[in-house]
């Protein structure tokens, strides 16, 4: 007995010593839980959420049938376009469906899944924020950063009202990747973290590629400013230079066919209209001084309804960090001035007096609006105004953190809420009304150009003749392929397959490729037959840019794993432990 009472109080004067020694880090995590709880609550609710993209439901679906029919990477989907089938993740960042689908196929439900990578993309966008923020400044100065890159009005238009799961998605991943940029200027843990970057370089290319532009001026001016700062200048260049060409070998799989595939689908209608870049530019005072919430979509200048502000309290305390780090002399002033000056170049990117600038760089119209330079912003406001804490007196800090945290949330935590909720399951929502909706939202964003046309019924469920007779015996529908078995009784006739015609679509008969045509207004395949049984395969097939994409995938991949020394090192010691075993 004395023996056991010895060893409660052991362990109880152990506990008491962690927590001791852990007292700020303990504070943080509590004051973490209360300012993200707002953020988050509301997604705990019966139903579904109403957004701008109502789609994710059936991008979730769409993925789970690929990942069960085993279509990896998953490049068409069978439901959408009408039932017609599209080339949806082609072009479209897969990453967070993966993650998704995967969620569903262990027993959650699709609605359920959604609403929970919602919240975790909030939580851990916020830590990703402080992991980079915590090279630079104290805990207390990184969980403020942190709280102001959680805040924002435009982060949380982003994910209240458009729904954009992933450009938010995108914000976990862009402090991650800083971070080890500026982990291997300092030539810390050289091969572990390479290898982190080049994981959350490839994270963010198949979760918005579009980001990957709108953050490319800011990673470049700091990893320009580590470089000055590096003691291995030539390591550190050879290291980034690298990993980022390992970020894109290895998503080559996606980028190459959307890239050189646009000449496929129907793009060009995104650019039309409400979404041509020219009317969508914002006002200085909607960048800085607007405070109104709403739920509406965005107009040019003052007749927006949609909430898009860098917010005043960001950019204020920008600028009193910047005049602090000047008055104080610090280190870090340099940076921080050149932050702050690239702070406005990109916020001058969101206003009409730009027009020039898009109109010399072509490709910058396909970011389609250009506020969406705000997002960007954003985090140069949080990680500028990080420095702000640390440059006050220590005896102030504390007091100021929680009257700024307070004050903000104030002003923006009750903006954390839907518009309004829809009473659906997983069944109501792929039934009906519903169903059909999901099949046709935005169905001219990636149209296949052999279509002239969106349809304007949902399609047949089975293969049909257009000409002769026959009859379709049995038919077998997957993801990217049809089985079908059927008794042509006249001479000749011509099936037709409910399903567009793509590059990479084949027809095969006991091995042997048939011809066929799509040589019609919704560019549906038609194969011409002779009189008799068949059993034929129509079947999307990789084409020579799909093959080579995914060979560099894997020589990518491949690259990776002989690259990271960490990971050889492993190896050897796993074989060295063996040896000695």
């Amino acid at each position: 007995m004395p023996t056991d009472h010895k060893k409660r109080n052991f362990f109880k004067l152990r506990i008491s010593n962690f927590i001791t020694n852990h007292k700020q880090t303990f504070l943080l995590l509590i004051f973490s839980a209360l300012i993200l709880f707002p953020t988050i609550k509301s997604l705990v609710h019966p139903g579904f959420f109403r957004v701008d993209d109502d789609i994710q439901t059936m991008r979730v679906l769409e993925m789970t049938k690929c990942l069960k029919d085993f279509q990896i990477p998953c490049r068409w989907v069978p439901d959408m376009g009408f039932g017609y089938g599209y080339p949806q993740f082609i072009y479209y960042g897969p990453l967070p469906y993966y993650l998704m689908s995967i969620g569903h196929l262990l027993g959650l439900s699709i609605l359920g899944i959604i609403k929970l990578f919602f919240g975790l993309s909030i939580v851990l966008a916020f830590f990703s924020f402080y992991y980079l923020a915590r090279r630079f400044v104290s805990p207390l100065s990184a969980f403020f950063g942190a709280f102001l890159y959680t805040y924002a009005p435009y982060k949380i238009t982003n994910i209240f009202n458009r729904g954009a799961l992933g450009e938010f998605t995108a914000w976990i991943f862009i402090p991650l990747i800083l971070a080890f940029i500026y982990d291997l200027a300092r030539n810390k843990n050289r091969s572990k973290n390479w290898l982190y970057l080049v994981l959350a370089g490839a994270g963010l290319i198949t979760t918005h590629n579009l980001s990957l532009i709108l953050y490319a001026p800011v990673i470049l001016v700091l990893s320009f400013y580590w470089l000055t700062q590096s003691p291995v200048k030539k390591i550190f260049l050879k290291n980034i230079i690298t990993a980022g060409l390992a970020s894109l070998a290895v998503t080559a799989w996606f980028w190459l066919p959307m890239l050189f595939y646009q000449n496929q689908v129907h793009i060009e209608t995104m650019f039309w209209g409400y979404f041509n870049y020219l009317a969508h530019f914002l006002s200085l005072k909607e960048i800085l001084f607007v405070r109104f919430w709403d739920w509406g979509d965005s107009q040019l200048g003052l007749w927006d309804r949609m909430t898009l502000s860098l917010g005043l309290w960001a950019w204020v305390l920008s600028t009193l960090t910047l005049i602090f780090v000047w008055l104080k002399k610090q280190s870090q002033r340099y940076l921080i001035t050149y932050l702050y000056l690239l702070l406005w170049a990109l916020l001058f990117l969101s206003h009409s007096k730009s027009t020039f600038i898009y109109q010399a760089l072509p490709f910058l119209q396909k970011l389609q609006f250009p506020w969406r330079w705000l997002s960007p912003a954003v985090f140069l406001t949080a990680f500028i105004a990080s420095f702000f804490i640390d440059s006050l007196k220590p005896a102030l800090r504390k007091t100021w953190v929680i009257v700024l945290v307070v004050v903000i949330m104030l002003n923006y935590g009750f903006w954390f809420r839907f518009e309004s909720w829809q009473n659906f399951t997983d069944k109501t929502k792929f039934t009906g009304k519903s169903w059909q909706q999901q099949q046709t939202i935005s169905i001219f964003d990636y149209l296949p150009k052999s279509a002239k046309h969106p349809p304007t019924k949902a399609s047949p469920e089975k293969p049909y003749f257009i000409t002769g007779q026959g009859r379709v015996v049995n038919f077998n529908r997957r993801t990217n392929s049809w089985q079908i078995k059927l008794n042509i009784t006249s001479p000749k006739a011509i099936l037709e397959v409910p399903n567009f015609y793509y590059p990479g679509w084949t027809v095969v008969e006991s091995g042997r490729k048939l011809d066929f045509n799509y040589d019609n207004e919704l560019g549906l395949i038609r194969i011409p037959l002779d009189k008799g049984p068949h059993n034929i395969m129509v079947k999307m097939k990789p084409t020579l840019l799909f093959k080579l994409a995914d060979t560099i995938s894997l020589a990518g991949l491949a690259y990776i794993l002989i690259a990271s020394t960490s990971i050889l090192g492993l190896v050897k010691n796993y074989k060295l432990k063996a040896l000695n075993s």
